[in-house]
């Protein structure tokens, strides 16, 4: 299973949509690498999965999101820095 897509596709698309479309890639591998910083053994474990297991779904979702959400507040607080 290739994670960086895995994880890209557990971002919810509300939240992509509200990113300009020319930072949207960028924002999404931002997240892909918080998250394999954050969570190292769990993005290799994904390596080896054929896919998400069940059991293991809710768990990657909630990261991804937490991940994500931590990653938002990174870039607003960025952008109000350079303001």
């Amino acid at each position: 299973m290739n994670q960086k897509n895995t994880i890209k596709s557990m971002i919810p698309h509300r939240w992509l949509e509200v990113i300009p479309p020319s930072d949207r890639d960028k924002w999404a591998n931002r997240i892909v690498e918080k998250f394999r910083q954050i969570h190292p053994e769990l993005y290799e474990a994904m390596g080896e999965w054929r896919s998400v297991p069940e059991e293991e779904r809710v768990n990657v979702e909630s990261k991804v999101l937490s991940v994500a959400d931590a990653v938002h507040r990174e870039i607003r607080e960025e952008r109000n820095a350079t303001r």
